[in-house]
């Protein structure tokens, strides 16, 4: 069997596991709880990712592309409707926001070709908005670690990105904001042939802690110390996660 063959039967695979954990996740309640979508995202992420890494015909896609797909599963009441119809009433906002999703920081941003790339979830009892996206960064494990790498990505692109999150959501009546943010870390002393294995950070803040941060009451390094961390580095089974501090 040829390698192109194994990748895209070993693709299709997790992703029908994937898929599987989701939907057994989103069953138990219409907004999911944190635990719920960080079991159902990291794992669904590290299969795409493992996608745009192995397979030609699949690659990320822009924020033109991701509301399409936000709207198309909007549209779609089968599921998750309290949490869709919450979403709907800050259409506006959620507009404005893909519209500012183009580049940030200093790259683009980019979003996995999937139908929900904003989620509501219930964090601390409260309503969060957390947006998903890919990053094409790959680090040298050679020289960073786990934490090197996402203390990076925090700062790179987890920040800025939550303050453009901030500027849409912060007269909105959610109270948390987050991102994930999925990249790839590799040896780079091996061939080029060796993929890179993906990992997962989410960060959550409330919009009350990223407020003192945008009137420059709080440094970023104090910022960074209030966030909600959660990853899933290289080293970490497929579907797990924890909770960090930098």
């Amino acid at each position: 069997m040829k390698l192109h063959s194994r990748k895209s039967i070993l693709f299709l695979l997790v992703l029908f596991l994937s898929t599987s954990v989701i939907v057994q996740a989103e069953k138990q309640t219409d907004i999911c709880s944190l635990k719920e979508y960080l079991k159902g995202m990291v794992f669904s992420n590290t299969v795409n990712a493992m996608s745009i890494y192995t397979l030609d015909e699949y690659s990320p896609v822009d924020n033109k592309v991701a509301l399409t797909n936000f709207n198309q599963w909007t549209n779609n009441n089968n599921e998750q409707k309290v949490e869709k119809d919450i979403l709907l009433k800050n259409k506006k906002e959620i507009q404005k926001l893909f519209d500012d999703l183009d580049f940030v920081g200093n790259s683009d941003v980019l979003f996995f070709n999937e139908e929900a790339p904003i989620r509501l979830i219930e964090f601390n009892g409260e309503k969060c908005l957390v947006v998903n996206i890919f990053s094409d960064k790959i680090f040298n494990t050679l020289r960073t670690n786990s934490k090197d790498r996402a203390t990076k990505i925090i700062s790179d692109r987890a920040i800025p990105l939550l303050n453009v999150i901030y500027k849409q959501f912060k007269d909105t009546n959610i109270s948390y904001l987050g991102v994930t943010v999925t990249y790839g870390s590799k040896n780079f002393s091996h061939s080029d042939m060796i993929t890179p294995d993906s990992e997962v950070l989410s960060a959550i803040v409330s919009k009350k802690i990223f407020k003192e941060f945008d009137n420059l009451s709080i440094t970023e390094k104090d910022l960074i110390n209030k966030l909600n961390l959660y990853l899933k580095d290289r080293n970490m089974k497929i579907g797990t996660v924890k909770k960090i501090n930098i």
